[in-house]
């Protein structure tokens, strides 16, 4: 809007003492928020539907443990895909999944890119690409 204001969106649900590594908006809905943790060892991909009021863990198999103990991937970005799809940018690849289930969020790992650090991303409105900035050995536009 054309006076846009600042909306205190913690929860203390979030880990304590963790590195927000993204605060991705969903374009169509400003109400769909996701927010990424990169810290190993805390539970890592939170998600709103009413503008922060209310928080959902949705790292799902992503984590070894529900704590977000053991070795689950540090998560370094997030985006939204116009279907829906949440892709999640980790130490370990590109992850996405279709629906957002808490805990028991299925995140499936995206075969073409490989097994590198996921750095960034960005959805293009104007094309409908999907840019992908790796660190390693791939790089790749999805959509």
């Amino acid at each position: 809007t054309d006076s846009p204001i600042q909306v205190d969106i913690t929860y203390d649900g979030f880990p304590n003492n963790a590195y927000v590594s993204c605060v991705a908006v969903n374009p169509y809905n400003a109400d769909k928020i996701v927010v990424s943790f990169a810290n190993y060892g805390v539970q890592s991909i939170f998600k709103t539907i009413d503008g922060g009021l209310t928080w959902e863990n949705i790292s799902g198999n992503l984590e070894e443990n529900e704590d977000g103990s053991g070795s689950g991937p540090a998560v370094f970005w997030m985006e939204y895909y116009p279907d829906g799809t949440l892709f999640a940018g980790t130490s370990t690849g590109l992850y996405t999944t279709v629906g957002s289930d808490g805990l028991f969020t299925v995140w499936e790992l995206e075969t073409g890119i490989g097994n590198v650090i996921i750095n960034h991303m960005d959805y293009r409105t104007f094309d409908g690409k999907m840019v992908v900035g790796t660190h390693g050995s791939s790089s790749g536009i999805y959509g």
